[in-house]
């Protein structure tokens, strides 16, 4: 009786199935937070625009979650205190704030919030189908590969909009509150820990996708070692003659 090639099995150890299990958990919840985030992106375009069309007196204004009003003992606004980010916050008499002021910061804030957004959003959309096909026993799945170079990638341009949307941020907060404001210059730069980290994730991917070619390689030949074809060909000599002979 001859002997088989079998295809070698990858051992299922306890990390493998904790692997596999958690990938199947956190598949639909990556989906999920896909369509929502999603949701909430549209939701935030349609905010600006509406805010486009509002015209009141600026108490009356609805403000963004970093500025708040100040109002004395009668009900009265006296003072605006806008949070600029990392600690600092600045306050501007209410006399100087009008309600094109209010709209630029809105309009700011929901810039930098649909940056953020749409540099999350592709993450979880590849994550969810990352860990699907590790969910279903496809760890080696060259899919993967190509969605772990997509997420570096993405961080490496999200890392760098954000930031100049965050100074763009900064720039417009500051400019519009304080005096001589006109004085001031948006910069733009570069993230270089954007860079560094997407940089970092792109070369995995590579690796990874290394990997999974030389397992589907690995795959193809056993398969073809198996096949009928090949154990015949195997089976078959060439006598001294140079005529072919069959081994039974």
């Amino acid at each position: 009786m001859k002997n088989k090639k079998r295809e070698p099995k990858i051992k299922k150890t306890d990390g493998y199935i904790l692997l596999r299990t958690f990938c199947r958990a956190a598949s639909p919840l990556f989906a999920a937070g896909f369509y929502i985030l999603t949701i909430l992106t549209a939701l935030l375009i349609v905010s600006g625009i509406i805010v486009v069309f509002v015209n009141v007196q600026p108490e009356k204004m609805l403000l963004p979650p970093f500025m708040h009003s100040v109002r004395d003992s009668d009900g009265q606004i006296t003072e605006y205190i806008i949070s600029v980010g990392n600690g600092l916050r600045m306050t501007a008499l209410y006399e100087d704030v009008s309600l094109s002021d209010i709209k630029g910061v809105i309009y700011a804030g929901i810039i930098i919030a649909v940056a953020i957004l749409l540099t999350v959003v592709p993450i979880c959309r590849f994550l969810a189908r990352m860990m699907q096909n590790i969910g279903k026993k496809r760890p080696l799945d060259p899919d993967n590969a190509r969605y772990v170079k997509f997420i570096g990638l993405t961080i490496l341009i999200g890392q760098t909009v954000t930031l100049i949307c965050s100074r763009f941020f900064v720039w417009k907060l500051v400019s519009t509150f304080i005096n001589n404001g006109d004085n001031l210059m948006f910069a733009m730069g570069i993230s270089v820990q954007g860079f560094l980290i997407g940089g970092l994730i792109i070369l995995f991917g590579m690796v990874y996708g290394y990997a999974c070619r030389e397992h589907l390689l690995s795959v193809m030949y056993v398969l073809d070692e198996n096949t009928p074809d090949s154990a015949q060909a195997k089976a078959t000599a060439t006598d001294g003659n140079g005529e072919s002979s069959t081994k039974q």
